[in-house]
Order: C-alpha cells, then structure tokens, then sequence
C-alpha cells in the first residue's frame, strides 16, 4: 500500500468542494463562479498528474479506458439516443460526443453555439480529457526518461 499525501487529499478536496458550489445553479456566485472555473478542473488534471506513472502498457491502457471511456461513452450513448429520439441529426450527435459536451461547439461554461442538448454528456467532458492527458503524460515520461536518464523525473515538478 503506498502512502497518502495529506497536502494532495486536501488540494483534491477543495477541487471537489469547488467544483460543487461552481455549479450549483441557484446560487448566483458571479464573479466567484468564474473564478471557481478558471482553476477548479487544472487543480484535478495536475494532482493527476503529479501520481501518474510513466507506463504504457496495453493493460494500463485498458484499466483507464474501463474507468474513464466506457462511463463517458455510456453516457453518451444514452443522451445520443435521447436526442436522435426528438428530431436531432447523427452529425450533430457525434458531434457533441467527439467535443465532449452536451452542445455543439460548446466553450466553457455558457458558450452554447448549437442546437439540442446532452446535459448528462456536459458534465462528465473531463472523462475523455482525462483519459487522452494520461496517455499524453505517460508517453512524455517515457519520452524523458530515455532522452535523460542521468536526472530524476523533471516534468511532474515543471508542471506544479
């Protein structure tokens, strides 16, 4: 069992309590909100970041794509289905499935720039980000470690 970093239990944790109080929509936070939204979701992706492991194995592959992509794609499935059921096009459905949002073109929080709506697709859009960022990440620790194997791990510190 390895152990826990208290100080990224903690940043994890008012990530979590941020992200909640930026999207409960019945309290007007305005201009907390946009604040909350400007570091809430990279405060996530750099804890993640900072434990990832610079493997790229095809198991380690499948256990993330088990835990992030098929829950994103269910999801999507669902909402798709929902939306081809109430006059939506399939281009426009995979569409918002390949941009990971409920809307088409949809930019941050408010930016709608298409027509119908995934709301359930919306909110997880972190899912395939994760996913893709950890792949992304483990390549460039294999990339560092064989570029300069004489120094220890420089970009989990260069990315804090």
């Amino acid at each position: 069992m390895t152990k826990r970093m208290g100080w990224l239990d903690t940043a994890k944790g008012i990530a979590i309590l941020l992200m909640v109080a930026g999207h409960i929509p019945q309290i007007d936070l305005h201009p907390w909100r946009l604040m909350i939204f400007t570091f809430h979701m990279p405060l996530f992706f750099m804890a993640a970041g900072y434990t990832a492991k610079a493997e790229l194995r095809w198991s380690s592959i499948k256990k993330s794509a088990a835990r992030l992509l098929i829950p994103y794609l269910g999801a999507a499935l669902i909402g798709a289905v929902w939306n081809l059921l109430h006059n939506s096009s399939l281009t426009a459905e995979l569409l918002r499935v390949f941009w990971g949002s409920g809307t088409v073109g949809h930019y941050g929080p408010g930016r709608p720039l298409g027509g119908g709506d995934i709301p359930v697709l919306g909110a997880i859009w972190f899912l395939p980000c994760m996913f893709f960022g950890r792949l992304l990440f483990s390549g460039l620790l294999l990339a560092e470690k064989k570029w300069f194997p004489e120094k220890k791990a420089i970009l989990p510190l260069a990315v804090l």
